[in-house]
């Protein structure tokens, strides 16, 4: 899916993906420190957030 079709959905959808992709990130890193510095900025971001309660929720979890 290409961003310009993202763009024309739902604002909150493509937000969601961002947020997804993001994510994925966490996989790249090797130190344990590093990788939970990154969950906590993530889950800061998610929860900063007007909306998105499933993205919220699995923030939460993994707090």
């Amino acid at each position: 899916m290409q961003l310009r079709e993202l763009l024309s959905m739902n604002l909150h959808t493509v937000k969601a993906y961002l947020f997804k992709e993001d994510f994925d990130h966490l996989w790249t890193y090797n130190s344990p420190a590093w990788a939970s510095t990154f969950i906590d900025e993530w889950t800061k971001d998610v929860m900063r957030h007007r909306s998105l309660p499933e993205l919220k929720k699995f923030a939460r979890t993994l707090r």
